[in-house]
């Protein structure tokens, strides 16, 4: 920490309009998401007019105030937004050696980091960012912005087992906030699907699929929010021209507000998986006369039944 950040001092005014948390400060100028943030201030790191803050209900006024972080004076940078096309077998997060995204990304961006994360055999889109506040929005789950993702199962998949899939995630996920699973096409060979989440998707979904007998061969991402990956090749990336980038942060703005919200009606909810499984209780006592297994003696008179054809 540099010699001119000490505990004696100017202190922060408390009351001024512009002010704001510094942990959201920190967090929409890019040193990170908003918990990071609130470890650099824990850890007696951040300092405001030369005075440490490490109380995370202390604000400031970027434009007023001088904020440092380990000596270094906080700046609020220019906004840049890339779309990146991540491969499979590349990790979103910087904390590994190699084969990270953000060494995608051509030149020199300070304070650059990923939005969301996608485990290593998943590929598709990612958002890199310095704006914090927009990363905040668009990974949240209380803003549930929805990110949609092809799916490729092997095998020809049944409705029913979609019904199952859909009820084992709606528990994997407590409680779900996610689509009914929608099927884009099925081959002998294997089934695509799509699936739209408002959360992230859990890791268990891939053995939730291996356990219904379609294991998953390819995940993709398509869409996040209003970003869409569309022809984007696996390791290109795309930087946001102005207007987009301006849309973006329009974007989160109405979210933030609750003008963007999911369509309830085509939610799995509880009440959907309690109404799934009167339909089954419904059918099968329309195929067997009464509810649960047919009787010994049904058993036994279609038995008859299948010999005397045989017979004829």
């Amino acid at each position: 920490m540099s010699g001119d950040t000490d505990t004696s001092g100017t202190s922060p005014s408390q009351f001024a309009g512009g002010e704001e948390r510094l942990q959201k400060i920190l967090a929409r100028v890019g040193f990170g998401s908003r918990r990071k943030c609130e470890d650099l201030i824990l850890e007696g790191r951040v300092a405001v007019n030369g005075v440490i803050q490490n109380q995370l209900g202390a604000r400031a006024d970027l434009d007023k105030d001088k904020i440092t972080v380990d000596g270094e004076r906080v700046r609020a940078p220019k906004p840049v937004y890339f779309i990146i096309s991540k491969p499979r077998g590349w990790y979103s997060t910087d904390d590994v050696p190699d084969k990270k995204i953000l060494d995608l990304i051509p030149g020199e961006h300070p304070r650059l980091f990923t939005v969301g994360r996608l485990d290593k055999q998943c590929e598709g889109l990612m958002l890199a960012t310095n704006d914090g506040h927009v990363a905040n929005v668009l990974t949240h789950p209380r803003y549930m912005v929805p990110k949609v993702y092809k799916i490729i199962v092997k095998g020809h998949i049944k409705f029913e087992t979609i019904a199952d899939m859909e009820k084992a995630l709606f528990y994997a996920l407590n409680g779900g906030n996610f689509e009914r699973v929608k099927v884009l096409k099925r081959s002998p060979k294997d089934s695509t699907l799509r699936l739209i989440v408002y959360e992230g998707l859990p890791t268990a979904f891939r053995d939730i699929c291996a356990k219904f007998g379609h294991p998953i061969s390819r995940i993709t991402r398509i869409r996040v929010g209003t970003l869409e990956l569309g022809t984007l090749a696996p390791s290109n990336v795309y930087r946001l021209s102005g207007e987009e980038a301006m849309k973006l942060r329009e974007y989160a703005a109405k979210v933030e507000r609750g003008e963007e919200t999911p369509p309830t009606h085509r939610l799995v909810t509880a009440e959907w998986i309690k109404k799934a499984g009167e339909r089954e209780q419904s059918f099968e006592k329309k195929e067997t006369g009464h509810r649960g297994a047919p009787s010994t003696g049904a058993k036994k008179r279609r038995a008859d039944l299948g010999r005397s054809k045989q017979r004829r």
